[in-house]
């Protein structure tokens, strides 16, 4: 797919087209508003990236001049402006989405992704023709269940093929849709692309001509093959009753990703790590010069787009208190306000924080966890021997709970510390035990790696569990004990649950009236791959909610405007929301308040006393529960 983006900031800029490129995007870059409407008129593109804040012509011009032109490209606007009236007037001037900076890469390319979907019918997770499956998620080619090995241009010819099945693509339309401007081939590259996809399609079954020539015009997928899928379709659909993924991305492809990512990320920080200390250096001359004499109109100007362009920067790295800085100074100067006395010594101090967190020598890394899943199996050898059928590399298998220790010890859970372990061979465990002698000791044990952060699955696959067994395992903390179902179904069924319980896109609101509360939260909630909503003002709640859609709500419960308590029962009284998971974070001990708490609607209570630990261990097991809720087996 190819994308364009335009922005005027060369570190947001060249990092956005690094990861846009390693996620097999084809990406242009304009540097202001006129460039970007040249390339508007010359090129076709999938989406546009737009920032706001632009040279020559700025974002939402250039947003309503795309559409009274007829331009019906998905348009996502991306600006360190965040109120309401800024969204309400970039949509209005066209734009399909809008995102606030700092925003998380992870969240910027799910949303893309949703953009793109809504220019395919039908939206469907999955793009198939015959048995062809691309995972524009996971960018995982699969044909008859067997993994193709792809370049990224193969890749991307591959998915606009899928995108538009019955569509006939000429050599110049697929060189448009693949290559950005800089790097534009002659059409001979086509061929070799074509001949090349052909041949790897081929080793894993497919027919010779399954994309096919249309002669004096291009090529498109194999039409016959159509009505063979539908067929295919009919007869899977009465033997296959499961509708969970079967080829979800392994943690150690998802940790090499992010790597991969990282690595890329870190190399573009580096480059322009002195351009982001020119414009601190800019912000701390300026103050200083406002302390002899006030600065004429294009010195607060460069103020505060040398602070917007920070923020943005900042945030996009990782560097999310280093934003907020940068943020709360952009205000600063666009109000143009001399300071007082007392303001003059904050303002210089937010500036060296600010200089001291640019200096900082590496870009913040969130790695994705992925909990252990453990299936204890009830002493049924039988069974077992089923599972042994199933590809080697699905789990591995261990006869006894003390073995399973040792394995552990090999591979320890991540921490926040130390984010460069060793990845375990495996993480679905399968153990074939007697249920009834479980010991007190390792019941203690199963207890202790559910309880641990981030907490193990542990499944439980048995047909005679008495009540009291089932009290023990659930006083153990097991995920869900589950009836004997077919080797492959149960498989499937622990992948599903293990990658949706993972924190990874999960996203948190937290509002508090105090900013450092917010910021230890985060610290402490960051590291786990969830995507963190911070509110300071609790008259923006609503509006923030709607727009961020979290999985877990935080509140604190005494704040102006309105308190926690407010704000718990007018989420539980909106039906699109009162399943929302709710805990408050509060310094409240009397019993009135916790028990008026508990009846807004909480979930859970936590006392601001608590170790950061312990606040982790309650956010990932309510969002572990939260999942449970909606299985009902066994």
């Amino acid at each position: 797919m190819r994308v364009l983006l335009i922005e005027d900031d060369e570190c947001i800029a060249k990092s956005l087209e690094t990861v846009l490129a390693k996620e097999n995007y084809a990406v242009d870059v304009a540097v202001d508003g006129e460039l970007g409407w040249q390339f508007i008129e010359s090129f076709a593109y999938d989406l546009i990236l737009l920032d706001v804040v632009l040279p020559k012509l700025d974002g939402i011009a250039l947003c309503r001049q795309i559409r009274e032109y007829h331009y019906q490209t998905p348009v996502l606007l991306l600006t360190a402006c965040n109120s309401s009236t800024d969204r309400v007037i970039g949509l209005d001037a066209g734009a399909d989405d809008y995102m606030v900076k700092p925003f998380e890469l992870a969240e910027l390319l799910a949303r893309m992704r949703v953009l793109l979907r809504r220019g395919s019918s039908p939206v469907v997770p999955l793009l198939e023709w015959h048995q062809l499956q691309i995972d524009p998620v996971s960018c995982q080619v699969t044909y008859s269940d067997q993994l193709l090995h792809l370049t990224p241009k193969e890749y991307r010819l591959l998915e606009l093929f899928l995108r538009k099945p019955r569509h006939v693509f000429t050599r110049s339309a697929i060189l448009e849709h693949l290559w950005g401007v800089e790097e534009m081939p002659g059409e001979d590259t086509i061929t070799a692309h074509i001949k090349g996809l052909r041949q790897k399609l081929k080793q894993v079954g497919a027919p010779a001509d399954f994309i096919e020539t249309v002669y004096g015009i291009g090529y498109r997928l194999k039409q016959s093959l159509a009505e063979t899928d539908s067929t295919s379709h009919a007869s899977k659909s009465s033997t296959h009753h499961s509708p969970l993924p079967t080829h979800l991305v392994s943690p150690q492809e998802q940790s090499l990703k992010q790597q991969s990512i990282q690595v890329a990320l870190q190399t573009v920080w580096n480059k322009y790590v002195s351009k982001n200390r020119e414009q601190v250096q800019l912000l701390k001359h300026l103050l200083t010069a406002l302390q002899s004499q006030p600065l004429s109109n294009q010195q607060w100007q460069q103020a505060q787009t040398a602070a917007h362009k920070l923020a943005g920067t900042l945030g996009l790295f990782g560097r999310s208190h280093g934003s907020n800085l940068a943020s709360a100074l952009e205000q600063f100067f666009r109000a143009q306000q001399i300071p007082n006395a007392a303001d003059w010594q904050t303002l210089a101090q937010q500036i060296d924080e600010l200089d001291a967190i640019v200096c900082q020598n590496s870009t913040a890394a969130l790695p994705v966890h992925h909990p252990l899943a453990l299936i204890l199996v009830d002493d049924d050898t039988a069974w077992v021997e089923q599972f042994q059928q199933l590809p080697a590399h699905q789990f591995v298998q261990m006869s006894t709970i003390e073995e399973l220790e040792v394995y552990l010890k090999l591979y320890p859970a991540p921490s926040k510390s130390n984010n460069d372990m060793e990845i375990p061979p495996f993480n679905r465990v399968l153990l074939n035990v007697s249920l009834a002698d479980l010991s007190a000791q390792q019941l203690s044990w199963l207890k202790t790696m559910t309880h641990q952060t981030p907490p193990a699955l542990v499944f439980v696959c048995t047909e005679h569990a008495s009540l009291d067994l089932r009290v023990k395992l659930a006083q153990a903390g097991v995920y869900a004990v589950l009836p004997k179902l077919l080797p492959e179904q149960v498989l499937n069924l622990v992948k599903h649950l293990q990658l949706s319980s993972s924190t990874a896109q999960k996203r948190i609101l937290m509002v508090d009236d105090n900013p450092q509360v917010l910021d230890m939260l985060q610290s402490s909630l960051e590291p786990w791959g969830l995507q963190i909503n911070r509110l300071e003002n609790a008259q923006q709640f609503w509006e923030t909610l709607q727009s961020c859609v979290p999985d877990l709500l935080i509140l604190d419960i005494e704040m102006p405007a309105y308190s926690g308590i407010d704000l718990c029962r007018t989420v539980r009284n909106t039906f699109n929301w009162h399943d929302l998971p709710i805990l408050f974070l509060t310094a409240h001990t009397d019993a009135a308040t916790l028990k008026e708490a508990v009846n807004a609607g909480a979930n859970a209570l936590i006392h601001k006393s608590a170790t950061q630990i312990d606040i982790v261990y309650h956010v990932l097991a309510e969002l572990q529960r939260a999942r449970g809720t909606a299985i009902q087996l066994g």
